[in-house]
């Protein structure tokens, strides 16, 4: 996609909305990274969300990448992680999308 105009928020928007239509009720979205690949000939940049949803969630996962396919806004499932801390059953499912950079 060549012309990208959404935002941060429009991309955690889409994701958490997403998987509670998918059986997520508690699910939050956190953006980890924030990449300008080309600052001098680019308004774009690529920033990696993590979803924040419960463990055992491969119809999830499957879901949501396929809600990714079917769109045009350039938002792409990258991996995902357990966590191993305590006894929270929670996983992070890792996307990256492309937005406009800030230009003020």
């Amino acid at each position: 996609m060549s012309n990208v105009i959404q935002t941060e928020s429009d991309v955690m928007n889409f994701l958490i909305s997403k998987a509670k239509t998918n059986g997520q009720p508690a699910v939050r979205a956190i953006v980890v990274n924030r990449v300008v690949k080309n600052p001098e000939r680019s308004l774009q940049r690529v920033i990696r969300v993590a979803l924040v949803v419960t463990t055992n969630n491969e119809s999830l996962v499957d879901a949501l990448i396929q809600e990714c396919l079917n769109i045009d806004n350039d938002i792409y499932f990258v991996g995902s992680d357990v966590n191993l801390q305590s006894d929270l059953e929670v996983d992070y499912l890792f996307f990256e999308a492309k937005i406009m950079a800030k230009t003020t």
